[in-house]
């Protein structure tokens, strides 16, 4: 496989991993899940990515913290891409715990869909309604399967929304 590049490189390892009876876990999960460095930084005044998944590898040490989300700051932004050339179905939730505090969060993508082939951003607005100052819970829930529907990926990214009266 010298030569070619990572995707087709990967699709190739998962055909031949399927084709030898080895299962598809090898190859599920093979998409990548992060904030870009720009998010992080305005969420977290860090200078780096924060990965989600990468590669097809969880990350649980990073689903395990609760990003808090300033009162200033009323979207997110995930950047997410496929790194096979196979349908990876999603569905996505948004839940929290004080509606009256937050109003209906919206994600600017269907709730349902395929996770895009090349690097795509997606946005969750989460707006304060001002009618009280409170610490709001967002579990942003995000299901990965593929075609087959043989794996799945389940995700549940913790924020605390700040909203201020």
């Amino acid at each position: 496989m010298v030569g070619l590049n990572s995707k087709k490189s990967i699709h190739i390892a998962c055909q031949i991993v399927l084709i030898l009876g080895f299962g598809a876990s090898v190859c599920f999960g093979s998409f990548s899940l992060f904030l870009r460095r720009e998010e992080v930084h305005r969420l977290l005044g860090l200078n780096s990515e924060l990965y989600y998944v990468r590669d097809g590898k969880v990350n649980t040490y990073a689903l395990g913290f609760e990003v808090v989300v300033p009162n200033e700051i009323s979207e997110l932004r995930f950047t997410w891409e496929s790194l096979i050339h196979q349908k990876l179905q999603y569905s996505m939730a948004v839940l929290v715990n004080k509606t009256e505090a937050l109003g209906t969060p919206h994600l600017d993508i269907p709730r349902k869909g395929l996770v895009p082939e090349e690097q795509e951003v997606f946005q969750v607005s989460l707006p304060c309604t001002g009618k009280q100052s409170e610490e709001v819970d967002v579990r942003i829930q995000i299901n990965v399967t593929t075609e087959s529907q043989l794996n799945v990926t389940f995700l549940t990214l913790k924020r605390r929304k700040i909203c201020l009266k």
